[in-house]
Protein backbone atom coordinates (compact mmCIF):
# COMPACT_ATOMS: atom_id res chain seq x y z
CA UNK A 1 0.00 0.00 0.00
CA UNK A 2 1.45 3.34 -1.01
CA UNK A 3 1.76 6.13 1.51
CA UNK A 4 0.29 9.47 0.52
CA UNK A 5 3.73 11.06 0.71
CA UNK A 6 4.97 8.59 -1.92
CA UNK A 7 2.35 9.62 -4.47
CA UNK A 8 3.02 12.14 -7.19
CA UNK A 9 1.51 15.60 -6.98
CA UNK A 10 -1.60 14.73 -9.02
CA UNK A 11 -2.30 11.57 -7.06
CA UNK A 12 -1.95 13.47 -3.79
CA UNK A 13 -4.39 16.09 -5.05
CA UNK A 14 -6.97 13.41 -5.86
CA UNK A 15 -6.53 11.73 -2.48
CA UNK A 16 -6.83 15.02 -0.62
CA UNK A 17 -9.93 15.97 -2.62
CA UNK A 18 -11.55 12.67 -1.67
CA UNK A 19 -10.61 13.01 1.98
CA UNK A 20 -12.00 16.54 2.01
CA UNK A 21 -15.28 15.26 0.54
CA UNK A 22 -15.61 12.62 3.26
CA UNK A 23 -14.83 15.17 5.98
CA UNK A 24 -17.30 17.66 4.57
CA UNK A 25 -20.07 15.06 4.47
CA UNK A 26 -19.90 14.56 8.23
CA UNK A 27 -20.19 10.81 7.69
CA UNK A 28 -17.90 7.99 8.68
CA UNK A 29 -15.84 6.54 5.88
CA UNK A 30 -18.06 3.45 5.80
CA UNK A 31 -21.29 5.45 5.74
CA UNK A 32 -19.95 7.76 3.05
CA UNK A 33 -19.09 4.76 0.87
CA UNK A 34 -22.65 3.46 1.16
CA UNK A 35 -24.12 6.91 0.53
CA UNK A 36 -22.23 7.39 -2.73
CA UNK A 37 -22.75 3.83 -3.97
CA UNK A 38 -19.35 2.23 -3.57
CA UNK A 39 -17.93 -0.33 -1.17
CA UNK A 40 -15.97 0.65 1.95
CA UNK A 41 -12.96 -1.30 0.66
CA UNK A 42 -13.02 0.48 -2.70
CA UNK A 43 -13.32 3.88 -1.04
CA UNK A 44 -10.42 2.99 1.25
CA UNK A 45 -8.31 2.14 -1.79
CA UNK A 46 -9.15 5.53 -3.28
CA UNK A 47 -8.32 7.35 -0.05
CA UNK A 48 -4.91 5.66 0.21
CA UNK A 49 -4.00 6.24 -3.40
CA UNK A 50 -3.88 2.53 -4.21
CA UNK A 51 -6.25 3.12 -7.12
CA UNK A 52 -7.77 6.24 -8.62
CA UNK A 53 -11.47 6.91 -9.14
CA UNK A 54 -12.67 8.01 -12.54
CA UNK A 55 -13.10 11.73 -13.06
CA UNK A 56 -16.85 11.21 -12.94
CA UNK A 57 -16.69 9.45 -9.58
CA UNK A 58 -14.36 12.07 -8.15
CA UNK A 59 -16.78 14.82 -9.11
CA UNK A 60 -19.70 12.82 -7.69
CA UNK A 61 -17.95 12.30 -4.35
CA UNK A 62 -17.02 15.99 -4.11
CA UNK A 63 -20.49 17.13 -5.12
CA UNK A 64 -22.28 14.95 -2.57
CA UNK A 65 -19.83 15.71 0.24
CA UNK A 66 -20.14 19.45 -0.34
CA UNK A 67 -23.94 19.29 -0.57
CA UNK A 68 -24.28 17.28 2.64
CA UNK A 69 -22.11 19.82 4.43
CA UNK A 70 -24.19 22.72 3.12
CA UNK A 71 -27.48 21.02 4.06
CA UNK A 72 -26.18 20.35 7.56
CA UNK A 73 -25.06 23.97 7.93
CA UNK A 74 -28.51 25.21 6.91
CA UNK A 75 -30.38 22.60 8.95
CA UNK A 76 -32.13 21.17 5.90
CA UNK A 77 -33.05 17.44 6.02
CA UNK A 78 -31.71 15.10 3.35
CA UNK A 79 -32.43 11.59 2.13
CA UNK A 80 -30.03 10.32 4.81
CA UNK A 81 -32.20 11.94 7.47
CA UNK A 82 -35.28 10.41 5.86
CA UNK A 83 -33.69 6.97 6.07
CA UNK A 84 -32.85 7.50 9.75
CA UNK A 85 -36.41 8.64 10.51
CA UNK A 86 -37.90 5.61 8.82
CA UNK A 87 -35.56 3.22 10.63
CA UNK A 88 -36.52 4.72 13.97
CA UNK A 89 -40.21 4.69 13.12
CA UNK A 90 -39.99 1.01 12.19
CA UNK A 91 -38.43 0.28 15.57
CA UNK A 92 -41.20 1.89 17.61
CA UNK A 93 -44.35 1.96 15.49
CA UNK A 94 -46.77 -0.95 15.52
CA UNK A 95 -48.89 0.48 12.69
CA UNK A 96 -47.80 0.96 9.07
CA UNK A 97 -49.75 4.23 8.95
CA UNK A 98 -47.42 5.61 11.62
CA UNK A 99 -44.36 4.79 9.52
CA UNK A 100 -46.05 6.14 6.40
CA UNK A 101 -46.35 9.52 8.08
CA UNK A 102 -42.57 9.74 8.31
CA UNK A 103 -42.17 8.78 4.65
CA UNK A 104 -44.60 11.51 3.63
CA UNK A 105 -42.87 14.05 5.87
CA UNK A 106 -39.62 13.23 4.07
CA UNK A 107 -41.39 13.77 0.76
CA UNK A 108 -42.67 17.15 1.90
CA UNK A 109 -39.21 18.23 3.03
CA UNK A 110 -37.80 17.19 -0.33
CA UNK A 111 -40.56 19.13 -2.06
CA UNK A 112 -39.61 22.23 -0.06
CA UNK A 113 -35.94 21.79 -0.98
CA UNK A 114 -36.78 21.42 -4.66
CA UNK A 115 -38.93 24.54 -4.60
CA UNK A 116 -37.03 26.82 -2.24
CA UNK A 117 -33.48 25.52 -1.77
CA UNK A 118 -32.35 24.09 -5.11
CA UNK A 119 -28.70 24.74 -4.22
CA UNK A 120 -28.98 21.92 -1.66
CA UNK A 121 -30.64 19.34 -3.86
CA UNK A 122 -27.43 17.39 -4.52
CA UNK A 123 -27.56 16.26 -0.89
CA UNK A 124 -30.46 14.01 -1.92
CA UNK A 125 -28.05 12.11 -4.17
CA UNK A 126 -26.69 10.42 -1.04
CA UNK A 127 -28.34 7.03 -0.65
CA UNK A 128 -30.31 6.56 2.59
CA UNK A 129 -30.20 3.36 4.62
CA UNK A 130 -33.72 2.30 5.56
CA UNK A 131 -33.01 -1.32 6.41
CA UNK A 132 -36.36 -2.69 5.25
CA UNK A 133 -36.97 -3.44 1.58
CA UNK A 134 -40.57 -2.34 1.28
CA UNK A 135 -40.14 0.99 3.03
CA UNK A 136 -36.85 1.60 1.26
CA UNK A 137 -38.58 1.01 -2.07
CA UNK A 138 -41.43 3.33 -1.13
CA UNK A 139 -38.99 6.09 -0.18
CA UNK A 140 -37.11 5.63 -3.45
CA UNK A 141 -40.32 5.82 -5.48
CA UNK A 142 -41.57 8.89 -3.60
CA UNK A 143 -38.26 10.70 -4.13
CA UNK A 144 -38.08 9.76 -7.81
CA UNK A 145 -41.63 11.03 -8.33
CA UNK A 146 -40.88 14.40 -6.73
CA UNK A 147 -37.74 14.89 -8.79
CA UNK A 148 -39.57 13.97 -11.99
CA UNK A 149 -42.47 16.30 -11.16
CA UNK A 150 -39.94 19.11 -10.67
CA UNK A 151 -38.39 18.41 -14.08
CA UNK A 152 -35.16 17.02 -12.63
CA UNK A 153 -33.33 13.73 -13.04
CA UNK A 154 -34.01 11.44 -10.08
CA UNK A 155 -31.11 10.39 -7.82
CA UNK A 156 -29.26 7.25 -8.89
CA UNK A 157 -30.40 5.23 -5.87
CA UNK A 158 -34.10 5.67 -6.67
CA UNK A 159 -33.85 3.19 -9.55
CA UNK A 160 -35.27 0.13 -7.79
CA UNK A 161 -36.93 -3.13 -8.80
CA UNK A 162 -40.64 -3.65 -8.13
CA UNK A 163 -41.45 -5.53 -4.96
CA UNK A 164 -41.83 -9.26 -5.54
CA UNK A 165 -45.05 -9.37 -3.50
CA UNK A 166 -47.83 -6.78 -3.70
CA UNK A 167 -47.73 -4.45 -0.70
CA UNK A 168 -50.54 -2.39 0.82
CA UNK A 169 -48.90 -0.04 3.38
CA UNK A 170 -52.14 1.54 4.58
CA UNK A 171 -55.41 0.15 3.27
CA UNK A 172 -57.80 1.80 5.71
CA UNK A 173 -61.39 0.70 5.12
CA UNK A 174 -60.86 -0.06 1.45
CA UNK A 175 -60.56 -3.56 0.04
CA UNK A 176 -57.39 -4.50 -1.79
CA UNK A 177 -59.28 -4.25 -5.07
CA UNK A 178 -60.50 -0.76 -4.25
CA UNK A 179 -56.99 0.35 -3.29
CA UNK A 180 -55.65 -0.96 -6.58
CA UNK A 181 -58.20 1.16 -8.45
CA UNK A 182 -57.09 4.42 -6.79
CA UNK A 183 -53.33 3.87 -6.62
CA UNK A 184 -51.25 6.23 -8.80
CA UNK A 185 -49.47 4.47 -11.66
CA UNK A 186 -46.02 5.52 -10.46
CA UNK A 187 -46.61 3.56 -7.26
CA UNK A 188 -48.33 0.64 -8.92
CA UNK A 189 -45.35 -0.09 -11.16
CA UNK A 190 -43.34 -0.72 -8.00
CA UNK A 191 -46.04 -3.14 -6.79
CA UNK A 192 -46.91 -0.71 -4.00
CA UNK A 193 -50.63 -0.12 -3.61
CA UNK A 194 -51.66 3.00 -1.79
CA UNK A 195 -54.69 5.20 -2.38
CA UNK A 196 -53.88 8.63 -3.78
CA UNK A 197 -55.83 10.17 -0.90
CA UNK A 198 -53.39 8.61 1.58
CA UNK A 199 -50.59 10.63 -0.03
CA UNK A 200 -52.24 14.00 0.43
CA UNK A 201 -51.36 14.74 4.05
CA UNK A 202 -48.15 13.96 5.91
Amino acid sequence: MAGVSELDVDQRAVVESLRAAVRASGLTQQDFARAVGTSPSRLSAYLHGDTAPSARLLVKFQRIGTALHAARQEGVPTALDAGTSLRRALEVSTRPSGVLRFALEARDRLRDTLENRPHLIDAWDAKPMVGEERWGTLLAVLVAHEFTAAGRSAPWWTSVDPLAVAWFPARGRLSEGQVREVTPEWLAVANIWLAASALEVA
